[in-house]
């Protein structure tokens, strides 16, 4: 019997470049990553210099372990404009005086609107990074691992495939109304909902297909899925080093 997760097709945008992240065990790395968010918002609001020096360790790892840090940046900003909703608005509502280390104070809206850019650099490089250097297969092979339901697992496995699934269609839509409309720079307002509901009703039809070819690799929901490589020695031994130093960094900052 073919494996259930292989049927699924799905893959990570993963870097083709190997690196010693690639090849860490994706256990570890989920444990820490978890780690990771849990200390990162657990600062307050008015920690900005803990929030910086934590929102540079995702891109400093990538840069040590070969992965392209500038790209995994530009990734990240696609987050900012949700959180620059709410931090902009503290700017209004927050005005207490905050000290600064270099003297002088500023408002504390401000110093929280760079806190949340800050966190959310942090959080999202972090999870980005995770994603860049292992596979779905892995991922999901270590929340099996840590006896997470294979129902859960499966339904986020499927939302991954029918993510990847609206970007192509989506893709596709692109290019061909452009190719209609060779003058055209841009699609215009008016035509966004005739193009969203086409876009809906065709990645259904393409789910549909997907999910055929699943039933015919003889696919079944209630198979328990294959859990991840176990960690070694050495790679124990540096998951736990690199946890107690997050912990002691979180404390000292």
């Amino acid at each position: 019997m073919i494996d259930p997760i292989s049927t699924l097709s799905i893959h990570s945008h993963a870097e083709s470049k190997s690196s010693v992240l690639n090849e860490f065990a994706p256990l570890p790395k989920m444990l820490l990553t978890v780690l990771f968010l849990f200390l990162t918002v657990s600062f307050q609001r008015y920690d900005w210099t803990g929030t910086l020096i934590f929102a540079g360790i995702p891109f400093g790892l990538a840069w040590i372990t070969g992965h392209d840090a500038g790209r995994l940046f530009r990734r990240t900003l696609i987050a900012l404009p949700f959180i620059l909703c709410a931090g902009i608005a503290n700017c209004f509502f927050d005005r207490s005086a905050v000290a600064m280390p270099f003297g002088g104070t500023m408002p504390g809206g401000f110093v929280s609107l760079f806190v949340l850019i800050f966190k959310t650099l942090a959080t999202a490089g972090c999870v980005l990074l995770l994603s860049a250097s292992t596979p779905m297969n892995d991922l999901s092979g270590a929340m099996a691992s840590l006896h997470i339901p294979c129902v859960l697992i499966l339904q986020i496995q499927l939302m991954f495939r029918y993510l990847g699934l609206v970007m192509t269609e989506a893709a596709s839509m692109k290019t061909a109304y452009f190719l209609r409309n060779p003058e055209c720079r841009h699609i215009p307002v008016q035509d966004w909902g005739h193009l969203t509901g086409h876009l809906f009703l065709r990645t259904v039809e393409r789910s549909e297909a997907v999910y055929r070819a699943m039933q015919c690799r003889l696919f079944h929901a209630g198979t328990p899925l294959p859990r991840s490589r176990a960690a070694s020695g050495p790679e124990r031994m540096m998951a736990v080093s690199t946890g107690i130093l997050l912990i002691f960094l979180r404390c000292f900052l």
